[in-house]
């Protein structure tokens, strides 16, 4: 809401100038749940080796020729975005947060990062 996009009333408390007043913007929001794993490999590549000077222009050109290579990949091949049964029982405690039935309650975002930390 810094950038005056919000509920004109919270903003003007807060001394900022309202640009578009959208009483929605900040409401209900939750933040992305992350669970990390962790493996050792024996692997001495990183990502950071395909994007160094002495290699990018190969990268870039193998990219062009033939949409392959370490360019090509992707940190992610799969997104989920699920919903809760109706019927669940979180829902006699709490309401759904959620902006309509067809919005997501969680994210499921599986990756394979190629980097190799300390």
């Amino acid at each position: 809401m810094l950038s005056g996009i919000g509920d004109k009333a919270a903003l003007s408390k807060l001394g900022i100038d309202a640009i578009v007043d959208l009483p929605s913007v900040g409401k209900n929001m939750s933040d992305h749940a992350f669970l990390s794993g962790a493996w050792y490999v024996n692997w001495n590549d990183t990502w950071e080796d395909n994007l160094a000077p002495d290699r990018i222009a190969a990268e870039i050109t193998q990219w062009n020729a033939t949409h392959k290579g370490p360019l090509s990949y992707a940190l992610t091949q799969h997104i989920a975005w699920l919903r809760l049964p109706k019927n669940d029982s979180i829902f006699q405690t709490y309401r759904d947060p959620t902006p309509g039935p067809t919005s997501a309650h969680y994210e499921l975002i599986p990756i394979v990062s190629y980097d190799i930390c300390c």
